[in-house]
Formats: structure tokens, sequence, C-alpha cells
């Protein structure tokens, strides 16, 4: 009996401390990304566009609107405004809330758009670091709409974490401006 104990103890003792031995890696999430489709939101608002199919619109006061995309915890939020010779003040208070992330954000890059067929006119903010909004967006006839977005996920903000569902949904925030159309009231 004293040997087995002995002979168990010297093998525990001997595997124990074995100079091969190789730490497994941290695993890593799979994100699943859904294929590429869209649907239209061509209500009654004064603006209509295409948004990602598994996107929900929901409806706010105001001709306000939010794109939830629940599997990735995020949303888009859309303000509308009329303009009224406005133009200007709307411009202005959408590059200060693009700019007050400057506190958490690593850079800000503003790419211009602009679809003169379609009359609209804008700017794409593109906000990288720790912000709490990553994607900021501006579309506007410049005399009758003015319409603002943002892309939020739902989670604190760490950019290395949400940067692959960035990517996919910012292609997604591109695709909704470059199909955003002005409706004529009724």
């Amino acid at each position: 009996m004293k040997n087995s104990i002995f002979a168990l103890a010297l093998l525990a003792f001997i595997a124990c401390s074995s100079d091969d031995f190789t730490p497994k890696p941290f695993g890593n999430v799979r994100i699943e990304l859904p294929e590429r489709s869209y649907k239209s939101f061509n209500d009654t608002f004064p603006y209509r566009f295409e948004f990602p199919a598994y996107g929900e619109m929901k409806k706010r006061r105001d001709y306000w609107s939010t794109v939830q995309l629940k599997n990735f915890k995020s949303d888009i939020h859309l303000t509308y405004k009329p303009l009224n010779n406005n133009l200007y003040k709307y411009l202005e208070e959408s590059r200060e809330l693009v700019y007050n992330h400057t506190s958490k954000a690593d850079g800000i890059q503003e790419r211009v758009y602009e679809n003169s067929e379609a009359q609209t006119w804008g700017v794409l903010y593109e906000i990288s670091g720790d912000a709490a909004s990553q994607l900021q967006f501006v579309i506007t006839d410049s005399t009758d709409h003015f319409l603002r977005g943002a892309l939020y996920f739902r989670a604190t903000p760490n950019y290395d974490s949400i940067r692959p569902v960035f990517e996919f949904l910012r292609e997604d925030v591109i695709h909704l401006m470059e199909t955003t159309r002005w409706n004529e009231p009724s």
C-alpha cells in the first residue's frame, strides 16, 4: 500500500512538472452576420428609405423613428425636422452632438454624401474609440427636410469588442442614407 501511494505521488509530481505545458487560448465569441437584405420604410412620414430586413421599425413622435437591430443589441435613432430657413442651426446642433464625443473618441472622420438626383446631401461621421455612438449622419434637401441619424449599441462602449458588428452595420447605415427620398406632403 505504501509503495502504491508513493508511486502515485511520484507520478503526480512528474506529470505536473512537465515543461511542455501549453496554455489554451481564450475563446472568441463567434458572431453570425446575416446575409444583407433590405425592406422599405415608406409610410406617411416625410421621408422613406430602405433599412435592414433583420431590423424592426419603431415609429416615435413628430416623425422620429428607430430601426431596432435586436440581434446586434443596437439601434439607429432617426430625428426628423422640417426646415424653415434654419438649416445652418440644425447642421451646427448635429455637429455639436458629434463632437461632444471627443473626450472618449480616438478620432472622428467626416464623409460628405451627395445625390443630386434624389435631392439628398449630407455628412456621415465615423467616430472611433469608446464613444457612446460610433456612427452619426445628417441628410437634407437643404430647403424643406432635415434627417439626423445615430447608431447606438446597448452595451458599455468598447470599440474593440463591437468593431466587427460596427463594420457590418456601417454598410447598412450607408445604404439607408443612399436610399433616403423625400415624400411630398399629401
